[in-house]
């Protein structure tokens, strides 16, 4: 079976399996997203070197848990759960801290888009599967000059600007019903789906830095669960402050 194959039968099996856990309501969303925490903190503390790399994603997912289960408790409680991991850390110690930040917090974004509104979530989730849909389909099909190819010798700019062209007509179709879209949310759409590829690129970085083609394994076609989730880890963050803010709001 293609690579192609692949990514597209993981995304057939995964996503109805994601719906339904959300829409199983607590704990068994709390539960998963932090299990989804544990998986990236392994990945995590696996490419940087960590000597207690399962142990170490663990620590960060329980902490998470706790966060879910006791939502007066400070996020920045997060970022002790790096702490442990400096015990096991040869090098990169300051990576190792980074976890809670990098890998927890925009977990914790995710959670509260989704406790408030079904229809942010959903519209973040369109954003960046499809802009990481379209970036593929124009990178492979126009090609040209390379985006950042110190970081991603593969991603374009005409992949960059597919990338973006994906968002915006995703959340055309999306908003059209049962309300015309107001011209802002296509400058937001636009925003979420550049800072996602941030998000792409950083992690490209560091798996050029420690030399790994993916994160991990676990997604056929797609790698380890770090390289499914990068986009949103950036994304995530700026979606929850913008409907907080005022600037987006789904009924």
């Amino acid at each position: 079976m293609s690579n192609n194959m692949m990514r597209i039968l993981s995304v057939v099996i995964l996503v109805p399996m994601v719906a339904l856990i959300y829409w199983a309501d607590r704990p068994y969303w709390d539960i998963f997203l932090s299990i989804v925490v544990a998986l990236l903190a392994h990945e995590w503390f696996l490419l940087i070197g960590n000597t207690r790399p399962k142990r170490q994603g663990t620590v960060l997912g329980i902490a998470t848990l706790l966060i879910f289960s006791f939502p007066s408790l400070p996020l920045w409680l997060l970022m002790l759960a790096g702490v442990p991991a400096l015990i096991t850390q040869p090098h990169h110690k300051k990576l190792a801290l980074l976890a809670g930040v990098y890998l927890a917090f925009p977990v914790v974004c995710i959670w509260l888009i989704g406790d408030a509104s079904v229809k942010l979530l959903m519209w973040l989730a369109l954003v960046v599967w499809l802009t990481d849909a379209f970036a593929m389909v124009f990178g492979k099909t126009i090609g040209g000059p390379k985006l950042a190819p110190k970081i991603s010798p593969n991603k374009t700019w005409s992949g960059f600007f597919g990338g973006v062209l994906g968002a915006l007509i995703g959340t055309g179709i999306f908003m059209i019903f049962p309300t015309p879209p107001s011209a802002s949310i296509y400058l937001w759409a636009a925003a979420i789906s550049v800072i996602g590829q941030c998000g792409d690129l950083f992690e490209s970085y560091f798996k050029r830095k420690f030399n790994k083609k993916d994160s991990g394994n676990l997604i056929p076609g797609h790698g380890g669960v770090l390289d499914r989730m990068d986009s949103f880890l950036f994304a995530a963050p700026l979606v929850l402050l913008l409907y907080l803010v005022g600037f987006v709001s789904f009924q």
